[in-house]
């Protein structure tokens, strides 16, 4: 399915609606195309189309920087104000009147290694339960400090109070601030020809105007924004949205990263052009910042641009006077922190994301293929590859998660199985059906788990148990749900 977007019209906006998905579309399309000879040439003649805002001039008692890496803080608002009421209706955002105020929608830290070997993305879900610093109010009142909703700073302090926030709660000093308005998100998207996306479900939500069938589709920058705008449909909430805007994001930067993008020079223009005119950020992130940020990313690839999110202990925690919240995982989150500001990959699979799984594996399997979710993904190239191995996972009684697919990446001999080590009884299962594949720790990829078929590929072993398994037994209890992790590099449909 395709979708394209109507011309937007915009008035010139005294405050803006601004998207951390549509921030983060921004930075890196302008850092990815800043890589090119062409893009060198183009930001540095289109530069002066950013506006500015001073945030960092009256901060005090800050964190230290950090150890050779970079932080932006990626902040999106909810205010309607400056946009146009045509263009809210075709958006389906609302009126300035039905969505008065200004609140921060998401947060997310960005970290781009001091080596430019990774960038690390974590999203903050704007319910967090945080302390909000003490502060002046807009009539000069001291408000003390207290705890509430993250999205809240914005509201009562804007962008500067919005970064004391998140660094008195972090740890992590910010470097620089960014954030867009999502007119000029719809305009970027559409510059980029659209991206693909991907639903488990067809969704009509008429709240966002998110109206698309089950699995791949191709949309504009309407429909994009309603996709990673949309919660109500979704009994996940905020968490869910999070998700689709990771998978989002790494899509865009494929899309940002072709051929058909980068050796396009009127393309190329278009994307820039959208992309800088809709930017608002700190008055130090000037041209030769992002193009020192860029010929640091140069070496980097899809694989390196690593998403996920604050750990948490529970994504619907009520606090007293403030309703449903989501409350991080505080030990979790704190260890996260402290890598950022040692620029330490977060999770090992970053730094070693080809290390084997330990061959001790704990005994003979105990669990049913049947409650195990396995994907399987083309590692080859050969054709037909993942569709033969998913119809042998199948046939062995494993639960199938999604319909086969093409791995990314140069072609591989070797079969891979990638799986979260917290689902240690499950995997003997799938070690004793796939014996001669290697087996990857991911932490954080969840219950499923993902069988790359390499040309070596063979099939799929019948599973003997020393004792008959309960077919509805549990598999695995992890301790806590970790951080999800996505790269650049996953399949859309993944």
């Amino acid at each position: 399915m395709s979708s394209t977007s109507p011309q937007l019209d915009r008035h010139r906006p005294a405050g803006r609606w601004r998207r951390p998905v549509a921030v983060l579309a921004t930075l890196l399309s302008v850092l990815i195309v800043a890589t090119s000879t062409a893009g060198w040439a183009l930001l540095h003649r289109v530069e002066g189309q950013v506006d500015r805002v001073d945030v960092f001039a009256e901060l005090a008692h800050r964190p230290q920087a950090s150890n050779g890496g970079t932080n932006f803080l990626l902040v999106g608002s909810d205010t309607r104000e400056g946009i146009s009421r045509r263009a809210l209706r075709r958006l389906t955002a609302g009126s300035r009147r039905t969505a008065a105020g200004q609140r921060s929608d998401t947060v997310m830290l960005a970290h781009v290694s001091g080596a430019g070997d990774a960038v690390t993305l974590v999203s903050l879900p704007r319910d967090s339960v945080v302390e909000i610093p003490a502060h002046d109010s807009a009539a000069g009142e001291r408000v003390p400090a207290r705890r509430d909703k993250l999205n809240v700073a914005y509201a009562a302090g804007g962008p500067e109070l919005t970064v004391r926030t998140v660094e008195h709660n972090t740890g992590v000093r910010i470097d620089h601030y960014v954030e867009v308005d999502f007119a000029g998100f719809v305009r970027l998207i559409d510059a980029l020809g659209g991206v693909d996306v991907c639903l488990p479900t067809a969704v009509d939500d008429p709240l966002s105007g998110l109206d698309l069938p089950a699995g791949r589709s191709h949309v504009g920058g309407v429909q994009g924004l309603a996709y990673v705008r949309a919660r109500a449909f979704d009994p996940t909430g905020d968490i869910g949205r999070i998700g689709r805007q990771q998978r989002f994001l790494a899509t865009l930067v494929d899309q940002t990263l072709s051929r058909t993008t980068l050796l396009n020079p009127v393309r190329l223009r278009a994307v820039v052009d959208a992309a800088l005119s809709a930017v608002r950020t700190d008055d130090d992130l000037h041209y030769g910042e992002m193009l020192e940020l860029a010929t640091r990313l140069r070496g980097a690839d899809r694989g390196d641009l690593i998403f996920t999110t604050v750990p948490l202990a529970d994504s619907n925690h009520f606090e007293p006077g403030l309703g449903s919240t989501v409350r991080w995982d505080e030990a979790a989150a704190q260890e996260m922190f402290a890598k950022l500001r040692a620029d330490e990959p977060i999770l090992e699979e970053a730094a070693k994301p080809k290390r084997a799984a330990r061959k001790t594996d704990g005994g003979p399997p105990t669990v049913p293929p049947a409650s195990i979710r396995v994907r399987a993904l083309n590692a080859a190239g050969t054709p037909g590859l993942a569709t033969q191995a998913t119809e042998d996972l199948r046939a062995a009684g494993f639960a199938v998660a999604t319909d086969p697919a093409d791995a990314v990446g140069d072609p591989a001999t070797e079969t891979v199985v990638r799986f979260d080590p917290r689902w240690s009884k499950s995997v003997r299962t799938v070690r004793a059906a796939l014996p001669a594949a290697r087996f990857v720790e991911v932490a954080g990829l969840g219950e499923t788990f993902e069988v790359l078929a390499g040309s070596s590929y063979d099939g799929v072993e019948d599973v003997t148990f020393a004792a008959q398994p309960s077919p509805t037994s549990q598999p695995d209890d992890p301790d806590r749900p970790a951080s999800r992790v996505r790269s650049a590099a996953d399949p859309v449909c993944g």
